[in-house]
């Protein structure tokens, strides 16, 4: 992070909309990522730990 970024909170509704959009339509981490503004890892960390 930069260090004139602000640390970004998700609430858990934006976590669960990020993980619907990956598991219904089939779009890769990495590119929800660039949507959304996050870091794949994240996405990726999200999902494993909601399975």
């Amino acid at each position: 992070m930069k260090k004139e970024q602000k640390k970004r909170i998700w609430t858990k509704e934006d976590k669960l909309k990020i993980i619907k959009r990956y598991l219904e339509e089939h779009i890769s981490a990495r590119e929800l990522g660039r949507i959304y503004d996050a870091d794949h890892s994240r996405i990726c960390r999200w999902i494993r730990h909601l399975r």
